[in-house]
């Protein structure tokens, strides 16, 4: 018997060999190739099955690559199979044309006992505008990069977002252009970075080289999925998405086998609200648009979870059939706790300035009928909810955030009004101490100017007893640069007398005269300012036309003011001389 198995063995071995000799002559035989190229433009909807179902070929489409004809195509195996015991796991679907190369796709196949639910956790972000340092309401930045960074390590499955306006802010972050925020969220490895209007506050040049940017290895993904190439001059949006600033969308395959896709938008109408001067050659076109062609493109490439990450307001995107595209919207921008369920989609905001963290758990069924994505826990995180879950600021993150702050230290706590009393608020006595400053150092430069004014404050200083470098720049962040225009009659009434603070002197003549025209010192947002069909608006008859540029921006002309008055050396500096009706130098409207 046992030589007799092993004969039988020998002759099965013996004509296998035969068979491979054969089989290697006849795969050294040219064979005809295919002469025509198919692509796969969208898989099935149903890419998950349970034994007992059947394969569902709805919603294949499958192209001619030259022509973009739909094709019509045989599937091994065909639509109605019934799936197996032996199927489970990976489950290869081959798609075949006569005188076309083949494709595949893979579903999977699950046994009918299994619980097919998922989740995925969500933290978000939006907002943070350079937020370093602890506040009453906000954890110093790197207890919240480490809170994020242990949740990311105790659950593959989760997904940190950021919705812009990331860098711009307040010295710390300001003095480096954003780079420390950067290098955190690439330490911590967040998922995708949305571009917000304040990030380009500095110019297009500055987020080419964040998003260059890495730590470790790791570049968090920026995405402007609605950031196209402009031409000012011609007013027209070219065909380009600026993948420069950042690319469309990304998408991750976790650990627990969902795929989630995130597009990134910022608001159309934001255009208006960046300085036209760093907005020459690029354009926002419509958010809802892009969200929604995007979103079918993921969900063509497999993607069970499609996320809406938009640097916009929730009223900028509900009431647009997002719903039927995407399962959450994160929002921005306006600074609100949002919080809308629209046809079972939620839509949220977590204010700003790193008060808080969302969090958002995806649920998804496959088995559900009808929307997959349900939600778990949705709540927003406060600062004591952040901090008691931290004790100690990872090392890696401190030692970040050491390196750069060691840089500022010495600037952001320079004084520069050593006896301060009073409220100063954002909307009337610290712009009105802006203009005095801006209408002093013109008429320094040589500028013949009528009066300086400027839009309102960023943040109030509320009861301090004296001021350092740090502490104006919460009110004014930005590094706008000081103009010299001549503005006409009906903009000095229109435009400068009704929305803002003025500083003149003493012998201007408040009964304006309708044919003469006037020299205003102002910074370049205003100056320059353009509406969303980039017609300038506030001074259309000056049309971006200038005198002249003061040589520093506006916060150092503050600086150098306060200073140079002796403010920094004891004098008082009281808000009540700089509320609106304390001097007749003051003004918010003309006759």
């Amino acid at each position: 018997m046992t030589k007799k198995v092993f004969r039988n063995n020998f002759v099965i071995a013996l004509a296998s060999s035969v068979l491979l000799v054969l089989s290697m002559v006849s795969c050294a035989t040219p064979q005809p190739s295919a002469t025509k190229t198919m692509i796969l433009y969208a898989r099935p909807y149903t890419t998950t099955y349970k034994v007992g179902e059947n394969l569902s070929l709805t919603g294949l489409k499958v192209l001619d690559e030259d022509s973009g004809e739909q094709l019509s195509v045989a599937t091994n195996p065909p639509a109605g199979y019934t799936f197996k015991e032996e199927d489970i796991g990976d489950f290869n679907v081959t798609v075949s044309k006569e005188n076309y190369n083949s494709l595949s796709f893979t579903v999977k196949v699950k046994s009918k006992e299994e619980d097919n639910k998922k989740t995925v956790r969500i933290y978000a972000t939006n907002d943070i505008h350079g937020t370093i340092k602890e506040s009453d309401v906000a954890p110093d930045i790197g207890v919240t990069m480490t809170y994020l960074k242990d949740r990311k390590i105790e659950n593959p499955n989760t997904l940190l977002l950021d919705q812009g306006d990331t860098w711009q802010g307040s010295i710390y972050s300001n003095y480096n252009h954003g780079e420390l925020l950067t290098d955190l969220m690439n330490y911590v490895h967040f998922d995708a970075r949305t571009i917000g209007n304040h990030d380009f506050d500095w110019g297009v040049n500055y987020i080419i080289n964040n998003t260059a940017k890495s730590y470790n290895g790791y570049q968090t993904p920026v995405l402007a999925a609605n950031v196209y190439d402009y031409d000012f001059t011609s007013k027209t949006t070219g065909s380009s998405q600026q993948n420069r600033i950042g690319i469309p969308s990304v998408s991750y395959e976790l650990e627990n086998g969902l795929k989630v896709g995130i597009v990134g938008t910022i608001g159309k109408e934001q255009i208006s609200s960046i300085t036209t001067t760093y907005a020459m050659d690029i354009n926002f076109i419509d958010h809802v648009q892009v969200i929604k062609k995007e979103a079918t493109k993921l969900r063509s490439q497999g993607c069970d979870i499609v996320i809406a990450s938009n640097h916009c307001g929730q009223d900028s995107v509900l009431n647009n059939d997002l719903s039927n595209y995407v399962d959450l919207v994160l929002c921005g921008h306006s600074h609100q706790r949002e919080q809308t369920y629209e046809n079972g989609v939620l839509f949220t905001q977590y204010k700003a300035y790193n008060q808080y963290v969302g969090y958002i758990e995806l649920i998804y069924d496959p088995d559900a009928k009808g929307r997959k994505v349900s939600y778990g826990e949705v709540s927003a995180l406060t600062k004591n909810d952040i901090e008691r879950k931290v004790d100690t600021i990872d090392s890696g993150i401190q030692s970040i955030i050491d390196g750069y702050n060691s840089e500022c230290d010495e600037a952001a706590n320079e004084v520069v009004a050593s006896n301060t009393s009073g409220y100063w608020s954002s909307y009337e006595q610290l712009p009105n101490l802006m203009c005095n400053a801006i209408y002093e150092a013109a008429i320094s430069e040589g500028y013949d100017v009528d009066l300086a004014y400027c839009n309102q404050g960023r943040a109030s200083l509320k009861y301090l007893s004296s001021w350092n470098y740090a502490d104006i720049y919460q009110s004014f962040p930005f590094d706008n640069i000081v103009y010299i225009i001549e503005v006409t009659y009906n903009e000095m009434i229109n435009e400068i007398g009704q929305y803002n603070s003025v500083y003149h002197s003493e012998d201007f003549d408040m009964n304006l005269d309708q044919n003469k025209k006037y020299k205003v010192a102002c910074i370049d947002h205003l100056a320059f300012h353009t509406n969303d069909n980039r017609d300038y608006d506030y001074f259309s008859d000056n049309a971006g036309a200038s005198i002249g540029a003061l040589s520093q921006n506006y916060r150092l002309i503050l600086k150098d003011y306060l200073k140079g008055k002796g403010y920094s050396d004891g004098l008082l500096l009281s808000s009540d001389n700089y509320s609106t009706d304390s001097s007749i130098c003051f003004s918010r409207a003309f006759n």
